[in-house]
């Protein structure tokens, strides 16, 4: 059914919006993928992955030699680690948004790939029990058609093995964007945002997917409500697209 579909409606690179040729596509049915599968070569060189100098806490891009960005030197994390894949630029800035609020589901598939490829062995070190993504409020859901964290999600649990869990964290509150709001706004906006529908055994390790980590308030958030009232016992972030840390900003 997917070979006859990307035959049909051909998949676009998330990047630049053009086909991607059938002959990398196939290799996806044939198992054995590859970044020219979803992206182009030319897009694929203009990636700007965080590769090092990134937060030892939260995956924040930071100076070189610096170990901690400046709000995990200066305050603790309710989560035990994080992750990101790319700095929140173009061209994956402008691919996460049409993920998000374009109906471009299929871009999914390949932020997914990404993380299942680039952080496969940070993924195995932490050795999670579950993946949840990160929940949206059955309005917001019922208005794009889907979670865009879930269907990243999916896509690793595809990859990895690991089952995803929708049904253990929910979002009760149906807050404002986070990206309109000041960082002293952000964590009142998602203050008993998220609520726990059905508790996790055994002190699980969670996996947390996200699109976006800026001031990690909504990983901040669900870890929380995770930790204290989920039963988990470590909670670890892994996001597609993070920020850059006060100090670095200062140089540019």
């Amino acid at each position: 059914m997917g070979v006859i579909k990307d035959l049909v409606f051909p998949a676009r690179c998330p990047m630049c919006g053009e086909p991607i040729g059938f002959e990398k596509r196939l290799l996806i049915y044939e198992g054995r993928p590859s970044w020219g599968s979803y992206i182009h070569k030319e897009c694929f060189e203009k990636l700007p992955f965080v590769n090092e100098d990134y937060c030892e806490k939260c995956g924040t891009k930071v100076v070189h030699g610096v170990r901690l960005c400046t709000a995990c030197e200066t305050g603790g994390r309710v989560f035990d680690r994080g992750r990101s894949l790319f700095l929140y630029e173009d061209p994956v800035r402008e691919a996460l948004l049409h993920l998000k609020y374009s109906s471009k589901k299929e871009y999914g598939d390949f932020f997914a790939f990404a993380a299942s490829t680039v952080l496969k062995d940070w993924i195995h070190v932490i050795n999670p029990d579950c993946i949840i993504p990160v929940p949206v409020h059955k309005e917001r859901y019922r208005e794009r058609g889907y979670n865009q964290a879930e269907v990243i999600a999916r896509g690793i649990s595809e990859r990895t093995g690991i089952p995803v869990r929708t049904d253990v964290l929910i979002r009760q509150k149906n807050t404002k964007a986070q990206k309109e709001l000041s960082a002293i706004e952000r964590k009142v906006n998602l203050l008993k945002a998220f609520e726990i529908k059905n508790a996790l055994q055994n002190k699980e390790t969670v996996l947390l997917i996200d699109d976006i980590f800026t001031t990690g308030t909504t990983s901040e958030a669900c870890s929380w409500t995770l930790k204290t009232k989920g039963g988990a016992g470590k909670v670890f972030v892994l996001c597609m697209c993070t920020g850059k840390d006060a100090k670095l900003l200062e140089k540019h």
